[in-house]
């Protein structure tokens, strides 16, 4: 999870270095955006019944 993490942190690093080099970012809005969770059995959802591919909460809610 941590080596994810990182190299998250290092890809955005990069997104954002190349706006600024372009001269934009004073002009650009970054927006990051996540799914719903995990599969069934890959993840914990917690309280939230269900994971992807079903409607339950665990499938369809989404972070903000």
């Amino acid at each position: 999870y941590v080596a994810m993490l990182e190299n998250l942190d290092s890809e955005v690093g990069r997104i954002l270095a190349a706006i600024d080099d372009k001269g934009i970012a004073d002009n650009t809005l970054v927006v990051f955006a996540s799914d719903n969770g995990g599969f069934t059995g890959a993840a914990n959802m917690g309280p939230l019944r269900g994971a992807k591919s079903t409607t339950f909460e665990g499938g369809i809610r989404v972070p903000l």
